[in-house]
């Protein structure tokens, strides 16, 4: 059980405990454990010290789940007790971690993200002890169980492993749990959180009140200073802040995925490519359906000219690589755009298809008119357009054009080299975002959902 003290402090989550006055014996030592700089700070904690109320937030999953964090839990509750921890998921604060400290890991990731020192890094078995050894003085300060969950845990899945089923609907997952509720896999989708406090939670469902808000629009509803964290297929929590740091749309990404939104709204969702251009396929079906270009696209026939929205809405691809990413969002976007569901039926040759279409797209894109677009009219196109609504003709490893195309936005958040051809239109340089400040290198555990936090379907 733990202790409280009344007027618990909030203080830096990065310390996740009130500190403790330094001791000249504790100021005569130096550690190279990475993690034991921190720790030094919060050194000695005993049950009378004070724990800061945002150290870890605890969770009861479920349609309707309830998540707190310790002083809100305490003040419903009561101390927690070994009862608590069997019943509600733990996420401790990633500013142990000297992360993020907005963010929140469940015990499996948290004990897989605690960083070792660079001799360890090549002894399998001393870098666990280590972690172990760590984990545990960590768990300690806080009081919580010294259980990290990973045990008979299954990290290489099928493809029908790696889809979850949650109240909200089906999410990806990278590892499966012997215990999935305290490994934190059954937590809902997103938490509210205000000046520490938790404030919301729950699941994102299609049609829901968020429906066609950005991330930014969301928190300033809630309440000024009101921040969102997200869940990504890690089961992490990583907060809108920490996700923009690795590009500006990366929280709405992440937001929009959970229920197969496109968070890009900057390009139509079905196009048909000719001459250059990438033409709205409703307008041409409710404009000019007996033209020849319509009744091709009706029948099927056009299949090598139609490109549809990726999951994100970052990208324009063929129906046949879109329906094996996304099937549900893919026959429902041909569904709407008036194209029979066969337009993404498998063919041979289907890629040397693409690339032949590939040479005759232009290495930039920029929106003509609402239901177009194509190559831009004059050469200033960074000032005039968005990121999002600039499209780049994509190209292989080997320099070769894919058929595909995806947003400058896209280039920047992935750190990618840009096509030689695409970066002299825009007037930069094609190393542009690979020489843009870059983010902590990811672990194996990511923060970032790459487009995999949760199916959309």
């Amino acid at each position: 059980m733990m202790n409280n003290n009344d007027d618990v402090e909030m203080e830096n989550p990065r310390l996740a405990v009130k500190r403790e006055r330094e001791s000249d014996e504790g100021n005569s030592s130096r550690s190279i454990s990475p993690t034991r700089d921190l720790l030094n700070r919060v050194k000695n904690l005993t049950v009378s010290d004070r724990i800061a109320k945002n150290a870890y937030l605890l969770c009861r999953p479920g349609g309707n789940p309830e998540v707190l964090n310790r002083e809100q839990y305490i003040g419903r509750y009561g101390e927690p007790t070994v009862a608590t921890f069997k019943e509600w998921s733990l996420l401790i604060n990633a500013g142990f971690l000297d992360k993020d400290p907005n963010s929140y890991f469940p015990p499996p990731v948290f004990a897989q993200r605690i960083p070792i020192p660079s001799e360890l890094e090549d002894d399998i078995q001393a870098r666990s002890k280590y972690r172990a050894g760590e984990f545990k003085r960590i768990t300690g300060l806080i009081n919580v169980p010294c259980q990290s969950y990973r045990g008979g845990v299954k990290d290489e899945l099928t493809d029908d492993e790696k889809v979850q089923l949650t109240p909200g609907g089906k999410r990806s997952q990278q590892a499966i749990y012997r215990d999935p509720r305290l490994a934190g896999a059954l937590n809902p989708d997103y938490i509210v959180t205000l000046e520490g406090d938790v404030i919301d939670a729950g699941w994102r469902r299609r049609g829901d009140k968020f429906t066609g808000k950005t991330v930014a629009e969301v928190e300033e509803a809630y309440g000024k200073g009101a921040k969102l964290i997200l869940k990504s297929s890690t089961h992490a929590y990583s907060s809108t802040d920490m996700l923009r740091a690795y590009g500006s749309d990366e929280a709405d990404k992440r937001f929009c995925a959970y229920v197969g939104e496109r968070f890009n709204k900057s390009l139509n969702p079905v196009v048909y490519v000719t001459d250059g251009h990438y033409i709205c396929v409703k307008h041409i079906l409710d404009k000019y359906e007996n033209t020849e270009a319509a009744i091709r696209l009706k029948s099927g026939d056009a299949w090598r000219n139609v490109r549809v929205a990726s999951s994100t809405g970052n990208a324009w691809i063929p129906p046949e690589y879109a329906m094996t990413k996304a099937p549900e969002q893919t026959k429902r976007l041909l569904a709407e755009a008036g194209l029979p569901e066969s337009i993404a039926n498998p063919r041979i040759r289907a890629y040397q298809e693409a690339q032949k279409l590939g040479d005759t797209l232009p290495a930039v894109a920029v929106p003509l008119h609402s239901s177009r677009h194509g190559p831009p009219e004059n050469g200033e196109v960074l000032s005039k357009y968005t990121k999002e609504q600039i499209m780049i003709a994509s190209r292989d490893k080997h320099g070769e054009r894919t058929g595909n195309a995806k947003s400058l936005s896209s280039y920047e958040s992935s750190r990618e080299m840009l096509p030689s051809d695409a970066a002299n239109v825009l007037g930069i340089a094609p190393d542009t975002y690979l020489r843009s400040e870059q983010p902590v290198q990811r672990a194996r555990y990511d923060e970032r959902t790459r487009g995999k936090a949760s199916m959309g379907r």
